[in-house]
C-alpha cells in the first residue's frame, strides 16, 4: 500500500505542454565493454645493488674483478646483476670491462629504471552511438544480453576499428590513471605508470542498459516526444533521446509499439473519471509525520478511494496491478480477439507472467483466427491447457476479473502517428466492481 500511495503522491506523469501522454515504454541501449591492448611506460625504483654498481661505474671502476672485491660478493653473483643491467641497456660489457651508458647515467640520476611494457585495459566501456568512451559507468546497471531485438537501439560498431578509441585517448588516459593510482602500492615502483599508446582491440563484450521513458504525441498525431519516467534517469535519456526518436521514425525501433496494424473494431469508452481526491489525500498523507494519529485514518480513507469505481491515472496500471497481484487469489482474463494479444505483445506477456499460471482460472475470448498458434505462444510464458481457453461472445477488448469481485477494463484508442500508415494504441484502464459489464 505504501508504494502505491507513493505513486499517487510523487510519481504521476509530468505534463508535457502541447503533447498528450500515450504510454510508458523502454529500450535497450548498447554499451560495449572492450579489452584494449596498450603500451605503457613503467618507472621502477633502482634496486640498491644496481645503484651501487652504477655509482662505481660512474666513478670509473670498470673491471669486473675489482667491482667484485669492492662489493665483497662473489664474481658469479655479481655477473647476474651485470647481465640484468646489460639487458636493461644501462651498461655495456665487453670481456672483463663494463661501462656506463647514457640510459644508465639517467637511471642513476633519477634512481629509477624506465621500461615499456604491454598491458590489457579491461575497464573500457564504449557508447557506440555517441562514439564516446565512458569515464563514469559504475552507476549503470548492465544487462548481459537481451533477445528482444525490437527494443535494441541500433548501433554500428566495427570490432576491428581502433580509430574511435584513439579519438577518445584523453578519456582512456583518465581511466588508466584512475586504475593505476588504485593499484599504486608496489614498493618497487618509483611512480605510477604512463600510458603511451593504444595498440589493438583484444576482445569485445556487448552489454545493454535499459532506459524507460514516457511516450507523448502532439495534437496532430505526427510529432512525438519522449521524457524520462523518473528524475534520476533524465540525464541518461537525454544522451540518447534524439537517436531513439530518429530510429522510431525510421521504423528501426519499437516496431511492435509503433505498428502498421490498425484495430479492426471500435471499443466503447467507459465513463468513469479519475479520482483527483485520491491524489490530494496521498500528498497530504506524505506530509504527515510517522507518529501522527491522523495518518492511519487517512490511510483508510485513501484505501476506500483506491477501491472505488474509477479511471486509472496515466501510468498507474503497472503500480496498481502489482499491488493487486500481491493479495488476489484468482484471475480470469477476457479478450475480444485472442490473436491480438498473442503476437509480439509485451503487455500481455507481462500480465501473464505477473499473475502466474496457477492463479489464472480461465482465458476467455470472443474471436480467434489461429487457436493452436495462440495457445503455443501463451505457453511460452505460462502453461495452460487448451480446455482452459473458452469461447465467449461479446467480450471487451480486454478485462481482468480479480477474485470474482473486481474488474479492470482496458479500452484502446487507435492513434495515427508519425505518418498515415503507422499506429500506436493508447490504453485507458478502468477499475470497477466485477458485476459491471
Amino acid at each position: 500500500m505504501e508504494q502505491l500511495i507513493d505513486f499517487y503522491a510523487k510519481k504521476m506523469v509530468r505534463q508535457n505542454e502541447g503533447y498528450r501522454f500515450i504510454k510508458r515504454e523502454f529500450v535497450f541501449v548498447p554499451i560495449i565493454q572492450v579489452y584494449l591492448s596498450v603500451t605503457k611506460r613503467d618507472y621502477f625504483s633502482l634496486p640498491l645493488l644496481d645503484e651501487i654498481v652504477l655509482r662505481l661505474l660512474n666513478e670509473n671502476v670498470h673491471d669486473v674483478t675489482e667491482l667484485s672485491k669492492i662489493l665483497g660478493i662473489e664474481r658469479n653473483i655479481l655477473e647476474v646483476t651485470l647481465a640484468d643491467l646489460y639487458v636493461k641497456d644501462l651498461i655495456y660489457c665487453a670481456a672483463d670491462k663494463c661501462t656506463l651508458v647514457p640510459k644508465g647515467r639517467a637511471a642513476l640520476n633519477e634512481l629509477s629504471i624506465m621500461k615499456r611494457t604491454k598491458e590489457c585495459l579491461k575497464n573500457i566501456y564504449l557508447d557506440p552511438i555517441n562514439e564516446t568512451v565512458l569515464t563514469q559507468y559504475v552507476h549503470l546497471s548492465f544487462i548481459e544480453k537481451t533477445n528482444n531485438d525490437d527494443r535494441k537501439l541500433d548501433a554500428d560498431f566495427d570490432s576491428e576499428d581502433i580509430t574511435v578509441f584513439k579519438k577518445n585517448i584523453e578519456n582512456i588516459r583518465q581511466l588508466f590513471i584512475e586504475e593505476e593510482m588504485s593499484l599504486y602500492n608496489d614498493k618497487t615502483k618509483a611512480q605510477p605508470s604512463e600510458l603511451l599508446s593504444i595498440d589493438e582491440i583484444e576482445n569485445v563484450y556487448p552489454k545493454f542498459v535499459k532506459i524507460p521513458f514516457h511516450i507523448f504525441v502532439s495534437e496532430s498525431g505526427y510529432d512525438i516526444d519522449i521524457a524520462a519516467d523518473e528524475k534520476k534517469t533524465e540525464s541518461l535519456l537525454e544522451q540518447y533521446k534524439a537517436e531513439i526518436i530518429s530510429q522510431i521514425r525510421n521504423h528501426k525501433l519499437l516496431k511492435n509499439v509503433f505498428t502498421k496494424y490498425a484495430l479492426k473494431s471500435r471499443y466503447e469508452e467507459k465513463m468513469y473519471n479519475p479520482d483527483d481526491e485520491l491524489l490530494d489525500l496521498s500528498k497530504k498523507y506524505y506530509k504527515l509525520r510517522k507518529e501522527s494519529n491522523e495518518k492511519e485514518e487517512l490511510r483508510k480513507e485513501i484505501e476506500k478511494h483506491i477501491f472505488s469505481d474509477r479511471k486509472l491515472f496515466d501510468n498507474e496500471f503497472e503500480y496498481f496491478f502489482s499491488f493487486i497481484c500481491r493479495e488476489a487469489e484468482s484471475f480470469v482474463i477476457n479478450v475480444d480477439c485472442l490473436d491480438d494479444w498473442c503476437f509480439n505483445n509485451d503487455f500481455f506477456v507481462s500480465i501473464l507472467s505477473r499473475i502466474g499460471a496457477k492463479r489464472i482460472k480461465a482465458i476467455n475470448y470472443s474471436f480467434v483466427r489461429n487457436f493452436e498458434t495462440c495457445v503455443r505462444n501463451i505457453n511460452r510464458t505460462i502453461q495452460k491447457k487448451k480446455s482452459e481457453f473458452k469461447a465467449v461472445e461479446g467480450l471487451p477488448y480486454m478485462s481482468i476479473v480479480i477474485d470474482d469481485k473486481w474488474k479492470i477494463l482496458i479500452v484502446p484508442e487507435d492513434i495515427t502517428i508519425i505518418d498515415d500508415r503507422t499506429h500506436i494504441y493508447r490504453h485507458s484502464f478502468y477499475f470497477c466492481h466485477a458485476k459491471y459489464k
